[in-house]
């Protein structure tokens, strides 16, 4: 299924580029579409390449602050991280939180999501600090939401609990344990 999948995905790049040029959205689409396949199989580095092709492309027709352009950091963030290269996967995490933040406000589900993945890499790297500032970011745009569910709420609130006995601060665990039960 890897191949077909991987063979399918070659060729609607290919038509892509024959019918609308190589610098085109669609063509940036396919190549980003092929570095996420790429992350997902875990073959980071042809996912690097496959996104590095698409935001060049994307670049040049785009603003800087396109939301797409995001999309694509978003990306770059998760194949780095995968990598087990937890800084550069940061540092894009964080372009497509400002670009999305500037377009959007905090009303974009792939800021939430940029928040929750720095959360979970820092805590993998032991940073806590850094994953205790994110999850709360994270919690406050959960809770500025209509409707949202309480379980995800409880989540957020059992994730900072859990950081803060990495940082044995123990009373503050018990006050994100005593949230999560509200």
């Amino acid at each position: 299924e890897y191949k077909m999948a991987l063979e399918y995905m070659t060729k609607a790049l290919e038509i892509r580029k024959t019918i609308s040029g190589s610098n085109h959205p669609e063509v940036a689409s396919s190549y980003n579409d092929l570095g996420v396949f790429y992350k997902d199989r875990e073959d980071c580095e042809m996912a690097l390449v496959s996104l590095g092709q698409a935001l060049e492309i994307q670049q040049s027709i785009y603003e800087s602050n396109h939301p797409v352009i995001a999309n694509t950091y978003a990306n770059f963030g998760m194949s780095y991280w995968k990598q087990g290269d937890s800084e550069k996967a940061l540092q894009y995490f964080s372009k497509a939180v400002e670009i999305l933040h500037g377009t959007y406000g905090n009303k974009h589900p792939l800021i939430e999501n940029c928040y929750r993945w720095m959360t979970d890499m820092c805590i993998e790297q032991k940073q806590y600090e850094n994953a205790f500032k994110f999850s709360l970011k994270y919690l406050e745009l959960q809770s500025s939401k209509d409707g949202v569910y309480p379980g995800v709420i409880a989540n957020c609130n059992i994730k900072i609990k859990i950081i803060h006995i990495f940082m044995k601060d123990y009373k503050q665990a018990l006050t994100y344990i005593m949230k999560a039960a509200e």
